[in-house]
């Protein structure tokens, strides 16, 4: 990496970081509401891990209280996607929890093993 490419960057980061420490980051939800939704999504969805960057965008567009939203938590993890105020939104395409439930199949996006076609699923 270039001398300049590699300042451009490390000024980008230290604006970013800086940004964060002064709080001007907005609409990132506190802590323990984010840790009481993946708590909540793993219990509903049964898997222990799942990424809390998605979880944290599914949180700030949940309608509601999380506790009254079961249905609409498990939905928005099984499709990747949530419903907001401009339609449906795709949040993740291959770590949507379907591609999990479907032991049988994988992402169109994702390239596989050659032959694994042939291999029945373990």
């Amino acid at each position: 990496m270039s001398w300049r490419r590699r300042t451009f960057v490390g000024a980008l980061a230290g604006a970013a970081l800086a940004a964060c420490a002064k709080g001007n980051v907005s609409n990132s939800p506190p802590d323990e509401q984010l840790n009481a939704f993946m708590k909540l999504s793993e219990t509903l969805t049964g898997f222990g891990d799942l990424d809390p960057a998605i979880g944290a965008t599914y949180l700030k567009n949940l309608r509601g209280q999380m506790e009254d939203r079961q249905a609409e938590i498990l939905a928005m993890w099984y499709s990747g996607t949530y419903v907001g105020a401009n339609g449906r939104t795709t949040v993740t395409w291959t770590q949507a929890l379907a591609w999990r439930a479907c032991t049988f199949t994988k992402p169109p996006s994702l390239c596989a093993v050659p032959g694994s076609w042939a291999k029945p699923p373990a």
